[in-house]
């Protein structure tokens, strides 16, 4: 799927630094002056300007420039998108096509609610041109539209109120067909209980829809994305919460296409995902597999407060297999693969700035000591012998130590546990709703 190229130059900081004042607003969207095809578009859409409207980029996603080249028709060559909100501050797509060399204005979209949230563009329905895919805000509810616009009137594909939405390719099982299918998914949290809809279009490129529904508990939704479970099937993830009597509680769906039906894989008995848990964790490729996998939190041997997360991956059938367990440490910032050995009697014991690890249940043996230095004396409590460093964060050095007594370690070994060692960074920031 081609992405949109962005033209804006910010020309700004440029007058700025040669001593210049910038005087008009606008000119931090006026388009590169190097081609007379570019000064000739920017001329379209001063005229636009001049008659009261104002550049309104999109709020979502990740094409947020109010001027965006894409490739739309598939002749090779690039259509101008602006993005603006007229002077009755109503949303507006102005659509330039090229002609001669010169731009045209050939579509004038507009929106019902305040702003343009989310641009996508894909080819939904085969026919090699991409479709301009784009949510119209209206407060918390959006009305999502697919446009085609290769040839005539703008032809509208589809139109759906949802929570937001996102673009995507899914390689899908028929009975009588194998396919990767360009698809929009659309979330919706407004009604009693959250629906996923998908949209793709079948060989005779007329739309489909199907749609399944999310946990019944879940009533936010935190991340929702297009990733890949086992056996490298396509699915949609929603993760969400939920407050009860014990707090704040955590859940995943898994949706996937099974020929033209959506199917929630990750639904159990009571219509709730699993696992349901309490810790602050998302789902991620945690073994580097191609992957998503889920967190199942699994107490500690003779710990009231803490867990360890046996991280499992889903199938298509629903079927739950166990990829890899982890310790982590949320307030430090940590986390630690456990080799295969260590899960049964896991426990742990927290003393300042070291958490030591132990295994065996009643019968202990001490594993693995992991230090967290943020000190003025850091680099010199965490050279101190028999320590060796970890990671590096900021003002932050983590280091480990094997227990005392436990004989000779070698490189290797110390390798290993760096490399099963990670530091928490923010999780799916794209996927975030």
């Amino acid at each position: 799927m081609k992405r949109a190229m962005a033209v804006i130059f910010f020309i700004a900081a440029a007058l700025m630094l040669s001593g210049c004042i910038v005087g008009d607003i606008d000119i931090l969207y006026s388009l590169p002056q190097t081609q007379e095809k570019y000064q000739q578009l920017q001329q379209l859409i001063d005229a636009e300007l001049e008659a009261g409207s104002e550049y309104s980029a999109p709020t979502g996603g990740s094409l947020r420039q109010s001027v965006q080249l894409v490739e739309i028709n598939g002749d090779g060559v690039e259509e101008a998108v602006v993005f603006l909100r007229d002077e009755n501050r109503t949303p507006e797509i102005c659509v330039y096509k090229q002609d001669g060399g010169l731009y045209t204005l050939a579509y004038k979209l507009t929106g019902q609610g305040s702003s343009i949230g989310h641009v996508e563009y894909a080819d939904l329905n085969g026919d090699g041109s991409q479709e301009l895919i784009v949510s119209w805000e209206d407060n918390d509810l959006a009305t999502v539209m697919a446009y085609s616009l290769r040839i005539g009137p703008a032809e509208i594909l589809l139109t759906v109120s949802c929570t937001d939405f996102l673009v995507g390719q899914i390689y899908a099982d028929g009975d009588d067909e194998e396919l990767e299918r360009n698809i929009v998914a659309t979330l919706n949290m407004s009604g009693k209980r959250g629906v996923v809809e998908l949209f793709f279009t079948d060989g005779n490129r007329n739309v489909e829809r199907t749609q399944a529904e999310l946990s019944e508990a879940m009533v936010t939704a935190d991340r929702f994305r297009l990733s890949r479970i086992s056996g490298g099937t396509d699915a949609v993830i929603v993760e969400g919460h939920f407050q009860d009597a014990g707090g704040v509680k955590y859940l995943t769906d898994v949706l996937v296409l099974d020929g033209k039906s959506l199917e929630n894989v990750a639904l159990q008995q009571g219509n709730k995902s699993a696992p349901v848990r309490d810790v602050y964790v998302f789902s991620r490729d945690i073994n580097g597999d191609g992957a998503i996998d889920v967190p199942y939190p699994m107490p500690i041997y003779g710990g009231e407060n803490y867990y360890l997360l046996d991280w499992m991956t889903f199938d298509a059938q629903g079927g739950v297999y166990l990829c890899a367990t982890t310790y982590h440490d949320i307030g430090q910032g940590w986390y630690y693969v456990l080799p295969l050995e260590w899960r049964d009697g896991f426990s742990v014991s927290y003393d300042g700035e070291r958490v030591t690890f132990y295994t065996g249940g009643e019968q202990e043996v001490e594993l693995l000591r992991i230090y967290v230095f943020s000190g003025e004396n850091r680099n010199e409590s965490a050279a101190l012998p028999g320590r060796f460093v970890l990671a590096r964060s900021g003002t932050i050095i983590y280091a480990a130590m094997f227990p005392p007594g436990s004989g000779e370690y070698n490189q290797k070994s110390r390798d290993e546990v760096i490399d099963r060692f990670n530091i928490i960074t923010t999780e799916w920031d794209a996927g975030i709703v």
